[in-house]
């Protein structure tokens, strides 16, 4: 039997994961899709946000504001980037395990625009290595029929 597809539907804070099983020559299966169940952490990854670290400095205690040789210039600290980046990570990795769980023989992602860099950058070797396609779009809201349509045609 042909091994199947895995869609990753991702929007950036959640994952939904498909099954394609398509056409297979031995057999008289139909192509379909399944849905597979994720557990809640799994499908919604919080992504270590509670963990604030990065947080801008300070004047050092012998220095005064407003004296330039006390200046340091140094990375420019965000923790909506930082919060961002780790959300991507933690999605990249929810992918990674459910695509080793799963066995499937490609991976097609389907995310948002402004997410697609982010965590193409952070997928594991395996499931990138298979990473077949990439389709922009936010469908994790849609119905399993409507996700069927889109990808059986």
């Amino acid at each position: 039997m042909k091994t199947p597809a895995l869609y990753a539907i991702v929007n950036g804070t959640s994952l939904r994961a498909f099954l394609h099983r398509g056409n297979d020559e031995e057999s008289a299966l139909p192509s379909h899709l399944t849905e597979l169940p994720l557990d809640p952490e799994r499908a919604n990854p919080k992504g270590n946000l509670q963990e604030d670290t990065d947080r801008p400095g300070r004047f050092d205690t012998n220095q005064v504001a407003g004296e330039r040789g006390n200046l340091v210039s140094g990375e420019q600290h965000s923790l909506s980037r930082e919060h961002r980046k780790r959300q991507a990570t933690a999605l990249a990795g929810a992918i990674d395990e459910v695509y080793a769980e799963v066995g499937a023989s490609s991976l097609i992602l389907v995310v948002p625009a402004q997410w697609k860099k982010e965590i193409l950058s952070q997928l594991g070797n395996t499931a990138s290595d298979q990473l077949r396609d990439s389709i922009e779009g936010d469908w994790t809201g849609l119905s399993l029929a409507e996700v069927a349509k889109r990808i059986l045609g």
